[in-house]
């Protein structure tokens, strides 16, 4: 296994096809805040779809030559070569030192305005662990679909998924060879920022940009790139 997968574009894709399953049910069952809970049978296909999505992402980061001295990420390796189970929680703590992944933000944008009901606009957390939790609620949700389809039915709600599919659109938006492949591809753009004056900003073209996340180059300034799909938002700053 290898990070291509994430260069080639092959992740993104992947993403933006769940993401369009979910819109489309959100033709249906708006986006608001009592609809929070409503459940299906599709959503539990999607969130099921989530679920191996973001494991095989996780594996794919720690094969990155960047962590070949890295021993959290060698243990998921060799889990991987012989098909041995790897909890979420030991991706969560692989991950944190490297990314900050409980930090880490994604903007909900608006789809559509229902005049008569509170849109569910908000920002999410997606690797965020709440007290007296080692894994995110939406985490658990999927475990119990896929563990049991039937009692875990009313888990493969709106809200879970929604969660499930930030983080999906996150793990794409923390690793470096993902981000440029998007900045290549036009998908991503970017500007350069001071730090000291973060409205301020100044015109980075996309070649500029890359050689700054490959440190090729250096600035300044800090690099800003922007990602949007049509229902998040994530700004990264280097």
């Amino acid at each position: 296994m290898s990070h291509a997968y994430f260069e080639l574009g092959q992740m993104w894709t992947s993403y933006l096809d769940m993401e369009k399953q979910f819109i489309d049910y959100l033709k249906y069952v708006p986006l608001t805040d009592d609809h929070k809970k409503v459940y299906s049978s599709k959503l539990l296909r999607l969130m099921l779809q989530l679920g191996g999505y973001i494991d095989t992402a996780f594996k794919e980061i720690s094969f990155c030559p960047d962590f070949n001295n890295n021993n959290d990420c060698l243990a998921i390796r060799r889990k991987t070569d012989k098909n041995g189970l790897i909890t979420f929680d030991t991706y969560l703590t692989t991950f944190e030192p490297i990314y900050q992944l409980y930090s880490k933000k994604v903007i909900v944008k608006q789809l559509q305005c229902f005049s008569y009901r509170p849109l569910l606009i908000d920002v999410l957390y997606p690797f965020k662990v709440e007290k007296n939790r080692v894994v995110p609620k939406w985490w658990t949700a999927y475990n119990r679909v896929k563990h049991n389809m039937l009692k875990g039915l009313k888990n493969a709600n709106v809200e879970n998924s929604l969660s499930a599919l930030s983080g999906a659109f996150l793990i794409n938006l923390i690793f470096k060879p993902s981000i440029i492949s998007l900045l290549e591809e036009g998908v991503a753009r970017s500007h350069l920022s001071p730090a000291t004056q973060p409205l301020e900003w100044a015109k980075c073209d996309k070649e500029f940009s890359i050689k700054i996340l490959k440190q090729e180059e250096k600035s300044k300034n800090d690099l800003v790139v922007t990602v949007e799909s049509k229902l998040f938002m994530r700004i990264n700053r280097f």
